[in-house]
């Protein structure tokens, strides 16, 4: 037994044991008795965290996490295999699989719901947690856009909204990363852009707000949501914390995001947000933004000047985008001297 674990540290051996698995899975639905050397096979492909194979074809994936979450329910299947199956979706999967698993499972249902709520319940193990932490983004479509189809009971959307939270500040404390940050960022923006959701969210995570500027120049959907949202200011100004007077400095920062209506409530808010004072310091907003207009000038003198990569025309749109909000905020600060 420790020959063959060693051996599935090598690549060759984890292929043909993912390989194998993927046969298996095609002939499971009708011979139900290859669940369990699926499970084997399963085990052998993505048994180590350092050298997970990359998965092809979502449905094999799909569907045998789906058999997992059924049989879990029943107490057949034990929590490391949950934890195995939800690494890899967090660790192994690539957004071309995300978008084709979309089109293939409604992971609104209850089971998957309830799956997630598991996951990310405070006495799960710690890499089990996390993991549903890095997956909850990709599911925002089907989870956190509309009012969902199978609206979840009270009991599930406080569990799985604050199991997440919950394991965010333990993941965070643990080993802090960018990606973390804007996984927890952007399933934030998610919870805040629904009426739904948004009335879960405990009031102490909305500091969560503060790793918006990891997100970078390719705005997911859901902050899009909350910017083009007059809802969320007032949200935020009720909860209190400060949150809404850093609310309104990321609005300045992606200003040409923002609807005409938005647009045209900004300078009272932000007028308003000075006069709170700490968070709220005219020389602090300014400020921030020529840090981030200093930050993308810096990466782009890293391109040719007659560079027309995709990434550098980028970081020139947002470039000018800043140079243009800044230009007003500095007319809202003058308006007051």
């Amino acid at each position: 037994m420790l020959a063959l674990t060693t051996l599935l540290k090598y690549d060759k051996a984890r292929d043909s044991s993912y390989a194998l698995f993927c046969s298996i899975m095609a002939m499971v639905h009708s011979e139900h008795w290859l669940w369990y050397p699926a499970q084997l096979s399963f085990q052998g492909a993505f048994s180590w965290d350092t050298s997970l194979p990359p998965v092809g074809n979502p449905k094999e994936i799909l569907d045998f996490f789906e058999h997992c979450l059924t049989t879990q329910e029943s107490g057949v299947i034990q929590d490391h295999l949950i934890e195995r199956v939800f690494c890899v979706l967090a660790f192994s999967a690539d957004e071309e699989f995300w978008k084709q698993s979309l089109q293939i499972v409604d992971f609104s249902q209850p089971r998957f719901v309830n799956g997630f709520c598991h996951a990310l319940r405070r006495s799960a193990p710690y890499l089990l947690r996390r993991s549903a932490v890095f997956i909850l983004p990709y599911l925002d479509e089907q989870l956190f856009k509309t009012d969902p189809r199978i609206p979840p009971s009270p009991e599930q959307a406080t569990a799985l909204v604050s199991g997440w939270s919950s394991a965010v500040v333990v993941a965070l404390k643990k080993k802090s990363t960018d990606r973390l940050k804007k996984s927890a960022a952007t399933t934030l923006f998610s919870l805040i852009s629904s009426p739904f959701w948004r009335k879960y969210i405990p009031g102490e995570r909305l500091t969560i707000l503060e790793h918006a500027s990891v997100i970078g120049d390719e705005v997911p959907d859901s902050f899009r949501r909350c910017l083009q949202n007059p809802d969320v200011p007032e949200y935020l100004k009720e909860k209190k914390g400060g949150m809404s007077i850093l609310w309104v400095l990321i609005q300045w920062a992606n200003y040409f995001h923002l609807p005409e209506d938005i647009k045209a409530q900004l300078g009272p808010a932000t007028v308003e947000a000075w006069a709170l004072g700490r968070r709220g310091d005219p020389a602090a907003f300014v400020s921030t933004m020529d840090k981030e207009i200093s930050r993308l000038e810096q990466e782009i003198q890293t391109y040719g000047p007659w560079s027309f990569e995709t990434r550098v025309v980028t970081l020139r749109t947002r470039l000018e985008d800043l140079q243009g909000a800044r230009k007003k905020l500095i007319r809202v600060k003058k308006s007051l001297e």
